[in-house]
């Protein structure tokens, strides 16, 4: 004699809700598109910093990822466009040390500065880690040594860093 509530039933009964809830919690689980597509718009430029780079790759790829944060805009959180706002302000700052960098060498390979220099002045207030790239200060009126190269690996780490930070929110759920 079997009832409704026979073991085999109640043993299906719970691989059935075991399995229907695994797979919704692979569906909840899926990663976001539009979060995808800017993380990876984020490790393509990125993965260009590995070597040398010449500024104008750099910028076609930056402008691309700018175009791609644009179209997947709306769908993101205010949380997740805040970081990707903080990324995209340091890639900028490297874009910016590059041009800095082409003007400012000189015929010994150095890059000298001047504590009155506009770009620098504004870069140290923004991210004053940037100050760490000073090679030799530079006297009152006078001129020291900037490492423009080092100030890049600072601020492509941080981005880098921010971009990991994207990629565990693209985890997690709004």
């Amino acid at each position: 004699m079997h009832t409704f509530f026979s073991p085999a039933r109640l043993f299906s009964f719970v691989l059935l809700f075991y399995f229907s809830f695994s797979v919704l919690t692979v569906w909840s689980e899926a990663p976001d598109p539009d979060l995808t597509a800017v993380t990876n718009a984020f490790d393509s430029l990125l993965k260009l910093t590995d070597g040398a780079v010449s500024f104008q790759n750099y910028q076609k790829k930056l402008q691309e990822t700018e175009a791609t944060v644009q179209k997947s805009q709306a769908a993101l959180n205010d949380e997740q466009k805040a970081l990707i706002e903080k990324s995209l302000g340091y890639l900028r700052t490297a874009r910016d040390v590059m041009q800095w960098r082409m003007k400012r060498r000189d015929k010994d390979g150095n890059y000298q500065y001047s504590e009155s220099d506009k770009d620098l002045n504004g870069w140290f207030v923004t991210y004053p880690f940037l100050r760490s790239a000073i090679m030799e200060k530079a006297p009152a009126g006078g001129t020291g040594l900037y490492d423009p190269d080092t100030a890049l690996t600072f601020l492509w780490d941080r981005a880098e860093q921010v971009v990991e930070e994207l990629k565990g929110e693209k985890k997690e759920e709004p």
